[in-house]
């Protein structure tokens, strides 16, 4: 699971800095974004699911103080700004923009590993936003 996590938030990430500062993100065009219920992002063709979106509603059947759509944005800016970073660097979406988006979240961030993932808490990802631990 904890593995599960980091990939969705790699992949948002990286889908997130293929566009320009002037076009939208990655995700912005996909159905998915919409869904209420896991039941509804299964319905989704594999293209059109959200990734952030379903992994928050998952979050939200955990706890009831989850409001998932401010965590989307917090993602969403998050990915903004690696974008600019890379941008400003003239870094193209592909394994050289690590260093940078390693630099972003781990030492600006303060983002940290867990050493043991024995608490469920701590897998999801509204907790590992909160708590930048993964």
């Amino acid at each position: 699971m904890k593995k599960t996590l980091l990939v969705i938030f790699c992949i948002l990430t990286f889908a997130a800095v293929l566009f320009a500062d002037n076009r939208p993100l990655a995700n912005d065009n996909k159905s998915g974004i919409y869904s209420k219920s896991i039941e509804q992002v299964l319905r989704l063709s594999p293209e059109d699911i959200d990734l952030a979106t379903a992994a928050l509603i998952i979050s939200e059947q955990w706890s009831d103080v989850v409001g998932g759509r401010n965590y989307l944005t917090k993602l969403d800016d998050m990915a903004y700004e690696i974008r600019n970073r890379m941008d400003a660097d003239r870094i193209a979406a592909n394994y050289k923009a690590v260093p940078i988006i390693n630099k972003y979240l781990f030492e600006e961030l303060g983002f940290k590993s867990v050493n043991e993932a024995n608490n469920p808490d701590d897998l999801f990802l509204h907790s590992v936003l909160d708590k930048k631990h993964w």
